[in-house]
């Protein structure tokens, strides 16, 4: 497991090798589903928010973080969708980003 992001909105990043998926946790409480997409994205990608497309040209940004965030839902929610080339599913117990690209967690440490 590797440190929490540099922005501070991912608390712990992973990479599953056997299936290339990065898979990251961050407090739902306090930090919107599309927030932790767009941070994970940055990461991996090793580049800036700013330099990516923006997350609601792929997914309604609002109805992601609605469904994920409802105190209501009991059930475990996942939604999937395609972004900046990797498949990412994001739900209330976490995300994940699989595509083409792979960065080492080590990585990271810098």
């Amino acid at each position: 497991m590797s440190p929490p992001s540099p922005d501070g909105v991912l608390t712990s990043v992973t990479f599953d090798t056997l299936s290339g998926t990065y898979r990251a946790e961050y407090e739902p409480e306090t930090t919107p589903p599309s927030m932790a997409v767009v941070s994970l994205l940055a990461w991996v990608l090793d580049t800036s928010p700013i330099e990516m497309a923006q997350l609601q040209h792929s997914v309604d940004t609002e109805a992601l973080d609605t469904l994920l965030t409802s105190r209501s839902a009991r059930a475990v929610v996942e939604i999937s969708f395609p972004f900046e080339g990797y498949e990412i599913t994001v739900g209330n117990n976490g995300l994940a980003a699989k595509g083409p690209q792979q960065r080492k967690v080590e990585d990271i440490d810098g």
